[in-house]
């Protein structure tokens, strides 16, 4: 098949406005394939089963592209539909490496299907922004719908749902020079293994004003944090759950699961109806080992609220081994711990608002009522 099964541009400049590209294949940019700092603007289109065939991608991840692969220049996108594109690796529906990307103007990105980044795959260094964009029901193997690497991403008023993935239900955000910020976007009702929206591992990320709702993982029902730095602005969590799995295991952090991470939380940033099946209803605070040493995590948050949150252990929060937990103005309020409870030895395990396992906790003025 070649690459681009419609399109293969070097140098070129490619304006396409309406129209339908529909099951077209390429080993790499299954409609569109443009390198070489090309210059790619779709306006109105839809791309509908496309498909990058290539079958060793797996070990060349500059290979990719269901419907646009793009390797430097820049893309274009607004008011264009995708749907049901796919990849055996990267990318099912949009690859890209270093390019810079704008994605807007209600456009929607359904049903692809991929191994990492199955929708949306942005690699080394691409500079990109989404605003008013859908990114629902698409399925990855591996690392996210979207997957973004070494560069920067902002999202801006997207809305991703009914998302599932192995690592980040929606979005596996990679690399310490990758800095993603999300701006009043909706994530509800993801899955994961891990990290039902978001799989951070040693990345710098910001969300700002978002509703995080009702989405699943076994560690990290919203977000999983390794090593990473995120921020919470005047977030929402609500409805999100950390479930054990088939062997009886994990069902940590109800919202969020940090490990050698941080997590810095500010303004209005409410945490709300979370459940995890084991420890830390809302956030679960724990280590890494970095040489034989526990690298703590570390939650930090001014002001805020944990409300009705629920687990066997630490309602609200759990904070393990070498990681730190510090509250300051923060609201408590009707959060409840199962426990687990030895009878023979008449001592167990509980914390309505909070649980300390050989971490350490600081609380300044907070606020606590009706917890059990």
């Amino acid at each position: 098949y070649g690459f681009g099964g419609v399109v293969d541009s070097y140098h070129g400049t490619v304006n396409i406005t309406g129209g339908t590209f529909s099951g077209n294949k390429a080993e790499s940019g299954g409609a569109i394939y443009a390198v070489e700092k090309s210059t790619i603007t779709v306006n109105g289109s839809e791309f509908i089963e496309n498909e990058s065939t290539y079958e060793n991608s797996e070990s060349n991840n500059e290979i990719g592209g269901g419907a646009i692969y793009t390797n430097g220049g820049s893309l274009t996108v607004s008011a264009s539909e995708f749907d049901s594109n796919k990849t055996g690796y990267y990318g099912g529906t949009i690859h890209t490496i270093g390019a810079t990307v704008k994605i807007n103007g209600n456009s929607a990105f359904t049903g692809a299907e991929g191994k990492t980044g199955s929708a949306l795959y942005f690699h080394a260094g691409s500079k990109v922004t989404m605003e008013n964009v859908t990114v629902a029901d698409n399925t990855s193997t591996a690392n996210g719908v979207v997957y973004t690497n070494s560069g920067t991403l902002d999202m801006i008023n997207v809305t991703a749902t009914g998302n599932k993935s192995a690592n980040g239900g929606v979005m596996y955000v990679s690399g310490a020079t990758t800095k993603v910020t999300l701006t009043d976007c909706n994530m509800n009702k993801n899955s994961a293994t891990i990290g039902g929206v978001l799989y951070i591992k040693n990345a710098d990320v910001k969300i700002n004003g978002c509703e995080i709702k009702e989405n699943t993982a076994h560690l990290g029902g919203a977000v999983y944090n390794q090593e990473g730095t995120l921020e919470l602005t005047d977030a929402t969590f609500t409805g999100n759950t950390a479930t054990m799995d088939s062997n009886g295991k994990n069902g940590n952090g109800g919202a969020i699961y940090i490990v050698g991470g941080s997590v810095t939380s500010s303004g209005t940033t409410q945490f709300k109806v979370n459940s995890a099946e084991n420890y830390g209803g809302a956030v679960y605070v724990s280590y890494l080992t970095v040489n034989d040493v526990k690298v703590g995590g570390v939650l930090t948050m001014t002001g805020g609220l944990f409300e009705n949150n629920t687990a066997t252990v630490g309602g609200a929060v759990s904070i393990r081994s070498a990681s730190e937990a510090i509250f300051d103005g923060t609201t408590f309020t009707e959060n409840s711990a199962t426990g687990n409870f030895d009878v023979e030895k008449g001592a167990g395990d509980g914390g309505g608002i909070i649980y300390v396992g050989y971490g350490k906790l600081t609380m300044n003025n907070v606020a606590v009522t009706d917890n059990t």
